[in-house]
This record gives C-alpha cells, sequence and structure tokens, in this order.
C-alpha cells in the first residue's frame, strides 16, 4: 500500500512539473553568419550577472543564418537576464580591451543597449510567464 502512495505521489508531482514548464524561445539577428559560435548565458540575480562561470544557464547556438530562431534551455517562471557574445574568434571566452570593454559582438536581453558602463541587470532583466514566450535579441 505504501509503494502505491509513493508512486501516486510521484507521478502528481511530476505532471505538475510537466504541465507548469513551458518553452522558450529566442530570435537572433544582427550577428555575422558563419562568424563564430554565439554563446548565451542566463542569470537569476544581479550579484552574479556578467560572471560567465556563475550563470545559471548556458547555450551555444551555431551563426550559420541570418535570422536564427533557437529553443533556449527550459526555463521555470520568473526574473532572467540573458547575454549573448559571438565569438568571432573561436576561442570560448568574450574578449574585452583594456577597460573591459567587449571586443566582439554583444547582444542583451530586453534589448538594453548601456551607454556608459557595464549593462545593469535590472535593465536587461525579463519575466519569464508559465506560457510559451519568444525573446528577440539582436546584435546590431
Amino acid at each position: 500500500m505504501f509503494k502505491l502512495h509513493l508512486l501516486i505521489g510521484l507521478i502528481t508531482m511530476l505532471s505538475s512539473l510537466i504541465m507548469a514548464s513551458s518553452t522558450q524561445f529566442a530570435r537572433i539577428s544582427g550577428h555575422t553568419v558563419n562568424g563564430g559560435y554565439i554563446y548565451g548565458h542566463i542569470y537569476q540575480s544581479d550579484e552574479t550577472f556578467l560572471n560567465m562561470e556563475k550563470s545559471y544557464k548556458t547555450f551555444v547556438v551555431n551563426s550559420e543564418s541570418k535570422d536564427l530562431f533557437i529553443i533556449m534551455p527550459s526555463l521555470t517562471p520568473g526574473d532572467y537576464a540573458i547575454t549573448l557574445f559571438q565569438d568571432q574568434n573561436n576561442n570560448k571566452v568574450l574578449d574585452a580591451n583594456f577597460i573591459g570593454i567587449p571586443k566582439e559582438p554583444v547582444a542583451l536581453s530586453n534589448n538594453h543597449r548601456p551607454r556608459f558602463g557595464p549593462p545593469k541587470f535590472l535593465k536587461a532583466k525579463v519575466t519569464i510567464p508559465s506560457q510559451n514566450i519568444t525573446l528577440d535579441f539582436n546584435f546590431n
């Protein structure tokens, strides 16, 4: 009897997780076609934002076409900031000059484009709902 209750509990929990999940898509444009892989980093907080080693999730996309439409890693509903960079020299690192300004193309969620200083989590933050969503990223 205990095993039956445990099985029913597990099935209920798994079905609620599956039903609560949504799919996040990304439409990427403005990059150089076949100009290197595009690396994405997803952050959950201001404390970890821009620290690629502490990103919540990551993904890599081949820059094979002008307009890319991809399925992003699954995210639970909540607030996130997402950064993309095109690795033009294939070293898997965002290259920057001596004061930290990127030498390679970057794109941020919410189309945040800082004028002075580094990007801000609150400006790049997007809210992922429980239903499907498409986020736009433009490297221009």
